[in-house]
């Protein structure tokens, strides 16, 4: 038979601080625990025996928010953890360890990873370019993709839109394009690559990224600039002896 509930709302809200901490107990382990003036936080506690019969203690909430009832309805699923060996506290840990790990494997945080390590291999320039494609063609679908589920299809079809898109930005410069499509692609390849070497994918996994360039619209052929030979013999002369002395091709 549990222990006589001895809390109530109105006994809760009578309860003035002190110049120590207060242990109010309300029965079978739920407790409110006091904190010293000025403050006087109010806060719900279950105490219990773990697994292993160590004393543990799972913070359940701040009151008022969470009430005298809620309080005691948590208490008593908890209680029934507790007698099916489970330990609560392990449990919360469990669960925010899963939800850093998580956040460890989503497209933004690998990105943000891939680009600190991108920044030590390039110019300014050139990974501040990068990374305008990436937040503004990749991060809108993939921001909180974890990296194992973005597969080719939805890469190929994102940036195949990136590719076609004829909107054009305030500079009055088009946004998008071929070109970019096929840069972005590379990017996201290289960042993958980068989950898969640095641990964040499993290794058995395939780079969703790795050759799809080939899928996306065709880049137009270059057209080449065709100029006319040099068929004067002094003329000729003049630009073997300019080419051969040209200090610039020894700085």
């Amino acid at each position: 038979m549990g222990a006589i509930m001895s809390l109530t709302d109105k006994k809760i809200e009578n309860i003035k601080a002190l110049g120590k901490l207060q242990k109010i107990l309300d029965g079978d382990g739920l407790y409110l625990f006091v904190t010293p003036e000025p403050y006087g936080t109010k806060t719900f506690y279950y105490r219990y025996k773990n697994y292993a019969g160590k004393d543990k203690s799972y913070k359940i909430g701040i009151y008022p928010t969470i009430s005298l009832k809620n309080a005691r309805v948590q208490h008593k699923l908890l209680s029934v953890d507790v007698m099916n060996g489970v330990c609560p506290q392990e449990e919360k840990l469990l669960k925010k360890a899963k939800k850093l790990d998580y956040r460890a494997e989503t497209f933004d945080y690998v990105a943000t990873k891939w680009l600190e390590w991108r920044k030590t291999k390039v110019k300014s320039d050139t990974y501040q370019k990068e990374w305008s494609r990436i937040e503004r063609f990749l991060f809108p679908k993939f921001k909180n993709f974890k990296c194992e589920d973005i597969t080719s299809r939805d890469l190929v079809e994102t940036l195949t839109k990136v590719a076609k898109s004829k909107e054009i930005g305030r500079d009055g410069r088009k946004i998008g394009g071929i070109e970019t499509s096929h840069r972005t692609m590379r990017h996201t390849s290289s960042i993958l690559k980068y989950a898969l070497n640095m641990g964040y994918m499993d290794k058995r996994l395939q780079n969703a990224a790795d050759r799809q360039v080939e899928y996306l619209p065709k880049l137009p052929p270059k057209h080449l600039r065709h100029r006319s030979a040099i068929t004067n013999k002094q003329e000729l002369g003049r630009f073997m002896y300019k080419v051969e002395n040209d200090e610039r091709k020894y700085e």
